[in-house]
């Protein structure tokens, strides 16, 4: 088999083994260009006809590269692909996981928002498998007293796009109420500046911040020591955290986000505005 491709596909076949009756052919002129394939990219091809035609080599060098990954001599099958966020992803990206899908025997994504987002789905739906892990626990009322302290936590990587501002202001308010908490974010400081911010809202003696980085299998026993899960993203498409905590049987609200809804039942969905978040939290915690 002859394979034409980019100089860095070209380097990463010829030190595979399992590829070594493949004749690699680099050309440096697809360099950039497969790597870099976006609509943005493909809009920019379209000033001169050279860029098309290299565009073009650059996707069959791919869609030539993919195709031998599928040959089932080559690449052992997938028995399962679980994808939670495809929103973010650029064409190629997706092309690519597209690929996977027909590897895969099934394919899990936790919300329909994930699945229209792959290129060829339709094509594909007789491999794709949708599965939310596990039935929602609802609760109409958790009754905790108003005078036992609250713990409260917020997982997930401290960064604006997290929103944990949101929460804190959140926390505040309950406090303010007269409710004793301990809030916890579960998390690395992915951006320094933004946990600063968080840091400096804490201004309710009430109220006491904690920050800790832990190992991804440790998260299920915290959140059993939590009363409630705090979720402000406002970039999701469905968290495996949902399911995590609701298996547990902890409240967990959240921005109405991504696949969030599909899952969530409104009532347990937060809202920018600070007091009306904490009025659905204080329906379920208190009964009231």
């Amino acid at each position: 088999m002859i394979l034409h491709c980019n100089s860095e596909l070209a380097l990463n076949i010829f030190n595979d083994k399992r590829y070594s009756s493949v004749k690699v052919i680099s050309e440096p002129g697809l360099d950039g260009l497969a790597s870099n394939f976006t609509f943005t990219n493909l809009i920019c091809a379209v000033i001169s006809m050279r860029p098309v035609i290299e565009m073009g080599g650059a996707l069959l060098g791919n869609l030539r590269a993919a195709s031998m990954m599928l040959h089932p001599a080559v690449a052992r099958r997938n028995d399962a692909f679980i994808h939670d966020n495809s929103h973010y992803l650029n064409l190629k990206a997706r092309i690519l996981m597209a690929f996977i899908i027909v590897r895969s025997r099934r394919t899990f994504f936790p919300c329909r928002h994930s699945i229209l987002r792959v290129p060829f789905y339709r094509l594909l739906l007789s491999r794709i498998v949708v599965d939310y892990f596990e039935t929602f626990h609802s609760f109409n009322s958790i009754k905790i007293s108003k005078q036992a302290c609250l713990n409260i936590a917020i997982i997930g990587r401290i960064e604006p796009e997290k929103n944990q501002k949101l929460a804190m202001a959140i926390v505040n308010h309950l406090a303010s109420s007269g409710a004793a908490i301990n809030f916890t974010l579960i998390g690395s400081r992915a951006h320094k500046s933004y946990y600063d911010e968080i840091i400096a809202m804490e201004n309710n003696p009430a109220v006491k911040l904690t920050q800790i980085e832990v190992l991804r299998s440790e998260i299920p026993s915290l959140i059993k020591k939590q009363d409630l899960i705090l979720h402000t993203s406002i970039a999701e498409s469905l968290p495996l955290v949902l399911f995590e905590t609701n298996m547990l049987k902890i409240p967990f609200f959240a921005l109405p986000v991504g696949g969030i809804p599909e899952v969530l039942p409104d009532k347990y969905w937060l809202n920018v505005d600070v007091e009306k978040s904490v009025q659905k939290i204080k329906n379920i915690i208190y009964g009231c």
